[in-house]
């Protein structure tokens, strides 16, 4: 062996070498010769299949639907589910003990053989492997006239013809009988010869010409062969491709002690199949049957489509039955005809009846004078149905047609509910399913062994998604939901503020208070319990028992930081800044915005209020309400829309964009806040420490930012005297927040 040969190169060529898979002993390990990859000589120059519509049909069937939303190819799931649907239906079933009907086999052959002959043409052309004479043979016998003249059968049974010449058509797999005739009437055309020249030097040249066809011939016959045996490999059950791999070892074995052993070909799996595999096609005849009275109109669906839909199974019913069968109108009648008519509508008969005589012939109007027995002649009925297309009023099961559905249901025991949704709305809801499905099992199974977070808002999203189902019931926005509670979930806008299953937990509900006068109730912090033995000089022995923060404990509701209150939060200027910013570059909350507001005066009052987001303002001008405020004569001409204003906001989605752009966003440095997991985080129930987290109160922003001033008074209050109940006195921006409420 030549050093130069390296072991990659010799296994490139070990694989076209038996002798080196089986060896010569009699106790070497069995070699499958059957065909189930591609031909090497199909094969690119870096040893892969190319694509062909055979290769793409056959990779489709096995092709995995993506299920990840992170998959780049997630959206295109519906399209990939229907092509691979559509590969499947090119399948063989039929077994030695489960033999299928001849009409199926047929129907099979019929629309594989035409993606196995074209299947050499293409990769041979890329391969640059086609020779003059191989393309000569691939040229068209009959033009293929178009989809738009043909069906799906006529369109598979031309395109044969329109690849290549009747010799390579008519025998792909084996040569004709007739075959040396037909190869010298092809060269005689090739040379444009009217007969065999006897010139000696002509005579060889023709004779050169006859054998390159012969060459090409068997060339690609070979190929197609393969071909074949590996298609119909791949496209058959795994029962059925176990039995052919035993008709070839059963072929080898015959021929292995002959001299002139024959050629295992397509043909021999062809007549193992239709004469063990398949039986006639009186079930394939009670199936179509059931198929065809099993059809129901669907709400919408217009004649001329519902006229149709019966066409593919009839024209089978009479390839089944044999084409030189005439089937009388009784026997129509009962196959499809009667089933038709009974589904159309009063109205629609009432059209025909009034407008036949104006587009159809005395003759023509007999022909269909007993539609409503199922006894019609279809050209003449569907020429009226085209004609009056326009004049029916969308389809929708009446009475008479209901009662002949629920008859003819009954009839048939069936156990299934009639269905009048069209297919798209059928396959829309499959995919809904498909996709919470998908969407709870990746909440089951987080990534990186990580659990979900409970306020991330894709757990948001399923949880809503579960709660609402498919066909949620729509909530304005101005009635969602206001507790703090529920919008933090993100379960705000499922239900209404009125029927929050919250509200019985809150104190004025328990104790019998109104919010509006104690609106800090619950907030407070708690107090000291009365004890003879403390005085102001000596404090609590047990601090524990003591509910009271220091100043430097409490917490921003903005940020939730210590040693600060909101009006004097440090990012309160960032967060007003950064959310504007999002609000102005959100086209549609900007389209929205400038078409709900009536004129110049009310968009800049809005937009004043929108400035003013989280800061004091004057009730009188809505300005910002400083030490030396003084109100101007403008800004009162503005603020008196501010009524209005607030009634567009609350009734449209503006409020909800811009409250979730003012909300604070935690860096991904800053440790976030715990929670004390335990009978209060599913019951709701917060303590006085956690009123700083969570609000349990329905008031807005803006009241918020009012309780935290009113707070540091009570908080104040209770450091001078404990013993003290009385409310702190409004702040100055009371008046603003019962104006907004």
């Amino acid at each position: 062996m030549s050093s130069s040969l390296q072991i990659s190169d010799l296994l490139k060529v070990a694989k076209d070498i038996p002798i080196l898979h089986t060896g010569i002993n009699d106790t070497a390990t069995e070699y499958s010769t059957y065909p189930v990859k591609e031909h090497t000589k199909l094969l690119s120059s870096s040893g892969k299949p190319a694509s062909t519509p055979l290769n793409s049909m056959l990779a489709m069937r096995t092709i995995k639907i993506p299920t990840d939303r992170n998959d780049p190819n997630y959206k295109d799931r519906a399209l990939l589910e229907t092509y691979k649907k559509n590969a499947l239906t090119l399948t063989f079933r039929g077994t030695r003990t489960a033999p299928t009907s001849r009409v199926e086999w047929e129907e099979f052959y019929l629309h594989l053989v035409p993606l196995v002959v074209e299947h050499p043409k293409i990769l041979l052309s890329v391969s640059k492997n086609l020779t003059n004479t191989m393309t000569k043979l691939y040229r068209a016998s009959n033009d293929f006239i178009g989809d738009a003249s043909l069906t799906v059968e006529q369109r598979s049974m031309l395109k044969l013809k329109s690849l290549c010449l009747p010799i390579l058509a008519d025998n792909p797999w084996v040569p004709g009988p007739q075959e040396d005739d037909d190869i010298g009437k092809i060269v005689l055309e090739d040379m444009t010869l009217a007969a065999i020249p006897a010139d000696a030097d002509e005579k060889r040249k023709y004779d050169n010409t006859v054998v390159l066809y012969q060459s090409a011939l068997t060339l690609l016959r070979e190929l197609l062969n393969h071909t074949f045996l590996r298609a119909v490999y791949h496209t058959s059950s795994r029962q059925a491709q176990n039995e052919y791999k035993e008709v070839q070892r059963t072929f080898v074995a015959k021929n292995s002690v002959s001299r002139n052993p024959k050629v295992f070909t397509a043909v021999d799996i062809i007549d193992y199949i239709t004469a063990n595999c398949t039986c006639d096609n009186s079930k394939a005849i009670i199936q179509m049957k059931n198929s065809i009275a099993a059809l129901i109109r669907y709400k919408g669906q217009n004649l001329i489509n519902w006229f149709q839909t019966f066409q593919p199974l009839v024209n089978k019913y009479k390839k089944a039955i044999g084409l030189g069968t005439t089937l009388d109108d009784d026997e129509l009648k009962a196959l499809w005809k009667e089933h038709f008519a009974k589904q159309i509508t009063v109205a629609e008969r009432t059209v025909m009846k009034t407008f036949q005589s104006a587009h159809l012939g005395t003759q023509d109007v007999a022909k269909i004078k007993k539609l409503s027995d199922g006894v019609f002649d279809d050209t003449t009925l569907y020429k009226l149905l085209a004609l009056l297309a326009t004049s029916f009023e969308p389809y929708s099961p009446d009475n008479t047609v209901m009662t002949y559905l629920k008859q003819h249901a009954q009839a048939l025991r069936w156990e299934h509910k009639l269905d009048f949704r069209p297919p798209r709305e059928k396959e829309k809801e499959q995919h809904n399913n498909k996709d919470k499905e998908d969407g709870r099992s990746q909440k089951r199974k987080p990534k990186s062994g990580r659990k979900p977070d409970g306020n991330s808002s894709s757990t948001k999203k399923l949880r809503m998604t579960d709660k609402r189902g498919p066909n949620p019931k729509r909530i304005k926005s101005g009635d969602h939901c206001r507790r703090q509670g529920c919008r933090d979930r993100g379960t705000n806008t499922n239900h209404t503020h009125a029927d929050c299953k919250f509200k019985e937990s809150e104190p004025h509900k328990k104790f019998g208070t109104d919010p509006k006068k104690h609106p800090n109730l619950g907030k407070a912090p708690g107090k000291k319990p009365r004890n003879t033995k403390t005085t102001p000089s000596q404090p609590e022995k047990n601090a524990s028992t003591s509910q009271i923060k220091e100043p430097g404990e409490r917490k921003c509701y903005i940020c939730n930081q210590p040693g600060h209150l909101a009006n004097a939060c440090p990012s309160k200027g960032k967060i007003k800044a950064g959310a504007q910013s999002s609000l102005y570059k959100n086209k549609s909350f900007m389209a929205l915005w400038q078409s709900s507001f009536a004129d110049q005066e009310q968009q800049q009052c809005a937009t004043r209020l929108l400035k003013s987001w989280g800061d004091d303002v004057c009730p009188t001008c809505m300005g910002e309400l400083s030490f030396d405020h003084r109100c101007d004569t403008n800004d009162v001409a503005i603020a008196k829309h501010t009524q209005k204003v607030r009634d567009v906001l609350r009734t449209t989605p503006l409020l909800d964009t811009i409250r979730s752009a003012h909300e604070y966003q935690r860096e991904s440095t800053e440790k976030p806040e715990p929670i004390n997991m335990g009978p209060d985080f599913f019951l709701d129930a917060r303590g006085q420490d956690e009123s700083d987290n969570e609000s349990a109160n329905d008031d807005t922003e803006s009241q918020r930012s009012s309780s935290e001033s009113e707070d540091s008074h009570t908080e104040q209050d209770h450091s001078e005297n404990s013993g003290d109940d009385s409310s702190p006195p409004p702040s100055p921006s009371d008046d603003e927040h019962e104006e907004w409420e």
